[in-house]
């Protein structure tokens, strides 16, 4: 067995192919589990969006005066957020959307409700915030929207 080379002759050959094989394959497989991730994301995100236009929808039958709190759920993922509100006229006052840091996954819009903000900027939320919606007095349809 002293002298036996020839597995040894191969080895290099071997090593070299095991090594291109990896190459191409790992890229692949990370961006496969990649997709996987922010497919997860955009589910979680869109049924939480959806909780919430279902939360406006009931406001807006509940009528002025009308008071809800909603609380996002800590355990998000911390680059995703839900973005809702704006100016009134302006089309972030009939969405909701939501993304992570990379781009937009995914938007909801509202049918008759128009959701406004005080300063007239959608309203960022990220897991662990916490949001008050209020139906203003003498304003059919409209949901102002607040940090709680």
């Amino acid at each position: 067995m002293k002298g036996d080379r020839r597995g040894v002759e191969g080895l290099p050959l071997r090593l070299m192919l095991t090594a291109l094989l990896i190459s191409l394959s790992l890229p692949a497989l990370l961006s496969a589990m990649e997709g996987v991730d922010a497919e997860l994301d955009n589910r979680e995100m869109s049924v939480l969006a959806e909780d919430i236009a279902s939360r406006v929808r009931e406001m807006m039958a509940a009528g002025p005066g009308n008071v809800r709190m909603i609380s996002i759920p800590e355990d998000l993922p911390s680059d995703l957020y839900l973005s809702l509100g704006g100016a009134e006229g302006s089309a972030e006052s009939f969405r909701l959307s939501w993304g992570n840091a990379r781009h937009t996954l995914g938007s909801l819009y509202l049918e008759k409700a128009i959701v406004l903000t005080d300063d007239g900027r959608p309203l960022e939320l990220r897991a662990g915030d916490r949001l008050r919606m209020t139906c203003p007095p003498g304003s059919p349809g409209t949901v102002l929207v607040q940090r709680a």
